[in-house]
């Protein structure tokens, strides 16, 4: 060896996938308009096979649809980019000063 010191040979480290910002509420945004979509298969099945319209179940279940990608809206618009971070607006504040 001579002295000298020999390199340690490391495994090659895993680098952590940082999440984007946006990726929790498109998967939300996903998963619900993926649950609508089953829900409104499976009532057009119903209609077919009984002749009966669950109406109340309908109105119900799309205005809980509705409720949840509106409020993931209102999260969304509350986030200000303001010179690259991320404030959030307080809703009795008028504007944000930089």
């Amino acid at each position: 060896m001579g002295g000298k010191r020999e390199a340690r040979k490391r495994a090659p480290r895993r680098k952590l996938q940082r999440r984007r910002d946006g990726d929790f509420s498109k998967g939300v945004v996903t998963l619900v308009l993926a649950v609508a979509c089953a829900f409104t298969v499976a009532i057009l099945v119903l209609f077919a096979r009984t002749g009966a319209e669950p109406a109340t179940l309908i109105s119900c279940f799309f205005a809980g649809v509705i409720a949840e990608l509106w409020s993931l809206a209102g999260i969304k618009k509350k986030k200000i980019h303001v010179d690259g971070t991320r404030k959030v607006c307080d809703e009795n504040e008028e504007d944000i000063q930089g």
